[in-house]
């Protein structure tokens, strides 16, 4: 979508906005490229390396405090990492 804005924050670490989508549309979002990033090796140095994508989300309420849903973002990214990797969760309310 052509007003969406990806930016590596991290090391492995990648920032999706996705202005106008509401939380259950994010999700639907991140199903989509969880797969589609599993589903094509990484290959480096002639060998193909299998990931997992996990995807943490959280929806922006107030444009003057992006801190806040990035942490809870985070948070959420963290737990789909604890709870087996290769999955989307939502932030906590």
């Amino acid at each position: 979508r052509s007003g969406d804005i990806l930016a590596r924050t991290g090391g492995e670490e990648f920032s999706l906005l996705l202005p106008a989508t509401s939380l259950a549309e994010a999700q639907l979002v991140g199903e989509r490229i969880r797969p589609a990033l599993v589903e094509r090796p990484f290959v480096h140095a002639g060998q193909a390396q299998g990931i997992t994508v996990s995807i943490g989300l959280a929806q922006v309420q107030d444009l003057d405090d992006l801190r806040t849903p990035i942490k809870l973002a985070d948070a959420a990214t963290y737990r789909a990492k604890r709870e087996g990797r290769d999955r989307v969760c939502l932030a906590d309310a």
